[in-house]
């Protein structure tokens, strides 16, 4: 029965899933009030930037020469060049090659303190980083305390064009002589001056296209189903590298002990409480090794069967394990010491007998 609780916690999954998106329906249904204090365009506004007329090219610009920027700061450094292809190159001084930036895939760069820039996944640019991502039309600046700024290239002038999109307003950005200035420090240059009279454009509103949400939310529903029922079957390794042997396991208690303490230090509690499973998973205090093929719960019941005093331990074990896992972010220091303790109670129980909870040891703080 606890096997199939557990295999149903699987099914949250796609119910939070459908709930968000009926929230963000909600939400996005609700009617705003008119503010009146942004000019609104005669004609229906596309928030592209790509819209707002540009000043010519500027003296020593050449119809070859692609569109590029520099961006400034404290920690280097980066040029950014805008290629007939629609695929944005990004490079520093000193560092050899660039970094393309294509359209649709959604990986960018980051600016790393020593002033390199190194390639990051989608949606791994932190708050306080600096980093570009690509954008159909060009690339995404995002710099710390500052909302993202769009660079855009405009082929009618051979120029950049500078602005920030919150959502419901464009707003071209301007500076001295092209110099554009964030919150941050972080300046961009040279960028194009709007045309004169440009304002703030107010995106305009539109019906809800209620038969794509109907199709959308099918298909949400579909795929996180479909990811739930993966994620409960699929077993994926760690995606860093675990340095820790098991030697401790039969040497003793202090080199263990040692492996606690490390684990206690690490200042990601989702990592200290993975790499703590995996060495659960390879056979810690006799336990059966986990096969490839088997979902930690399926692995629980197998060992709890070849183990039984260990079923409820190696059971909060799992259930520690698959909350880091499958909700990265979300594991607490909290989940870290239930771990901490449970491992010291599986590796003292398998060898001696059964401790009371009174002379059972604290996890370390």
């Amino acid at each position: 029965m606890s096997g199939l609780v557990r295999s149903a916690r699987w099914l949250v999954i796609p119910a939070a899933v459908f709930l968000l998106v009926m929230v963000g329906l909600a939400l996005s249904a609700a009617p705003r009030p008119e503010t009146g204090e942004q000019e609104q365009p005669s004609e229906q506004a596309d928030p592209s930037p790509q819209n707002h007329p540009l000043p010519e090219p500027s003296a020593g610009q050449t119809e070859v020469d692609p569109p590029s920027v520099t961006i400034t700061t404290e920690n280097g450094t980066i040029e950014v060049r805008f290629d007939p292809d629609g695929v944005a190159r990004a490079g520093v001084d000193g560092q050899d090659g660039e970094f393309d930036l294509v359209p649709g895939t959604g990986s960018g760069v980051r600016l790393t303190p020593d002033g390199r820039l190194e390639p990051v996944p989608p949606g791994m640019i932190g708050p306080g980083d600096l980093g570009l991502t690509p954008a159909d039309q060009g690339v995404d600046l995002h710099a710390p305390d500052n909302p993202p700024v769009e660079l855009r290239p405009d082929g009618r002038t051979g120029g950049v064009s500078a602005s920030q999109f919150d959502g419901e307003a464009v707003t071209p950005l301007t500076g001295p002589d092209g110099i554009v200035a964030l919150d941050d420090g972080t300046t961009i240059s040279p960028i194009e001056l709007p045309a004169e009279g440009t304002a703030t454009i107010v995106a305009a509103r539109r019906e809800l296209p209620w038969r794509w949400i109907a199709t959308t939310i099918a298909a949400l529903a579909v795929a996180s189903a479909l990811t739930g029922y993966l994620l409960h079957r699929s077993h994926v390794e760690p995606s860093f590298s675990v340095t820790t042997t098991l030697d401790w396991a039969t040497d003793g208690t202090e080199n263990f002990e040692g492996f606690l303490d490390r684990l206690a230090a690490d200042p990601d509690p989702t990592r200290a409480i993975r790499l703590a499973f995996h060495a659960v998973e390879q056979g810690l205090s006799g336990l059966p090794l986990r096969r490839e093929e088997e979902t930690p719960f399926e692995w629980h019941r197998r060992a709890s069967d070849t183990v039984p005093a260990v079923e409820s331990t190696l059971g909060r074990i799992c259930d520690l394990y698959a909350k880091a896992r499958f909700a990265p972010g979300q594991a607490t220091e909290q989940d870290r010491s239930d771990m901490i303790t449970h491992l010291r109670r599986l590796v003292h129980g398998a060898h001696t007998p059964q401790p009371t909870e009174s002379n059972v040891g604290t996890s370390p703080s």
